[in-house]
């Protein structure tokens, strides 16, 4: 499963025409996760801004 969302986010990030991305997972409550599942956030585009900012 993991390797299969990898892949697909790749080509998300490619047809959008992302040049660098980041991929988090939430785990956990204090992690940020609310509903118990796995899921994966494609992030990009946040040249000059700060990690926190994001």
């Amino acid at each position: 499963i993991l390797a299969d969302l990898i892949y697909t986010a790749k080509n998300l990030a490619e047809k959008s025409g992302l040049k660098g991305y980041k991929l988090v997972f939430n785990v956990g409550r204090e992690g940020g996760q609310v509903i118990d599942h796995l899921h994966l956030h494609l992030v990009g585009g946040w040249i000059g801004q700060k990690n926190e900012d994001l």
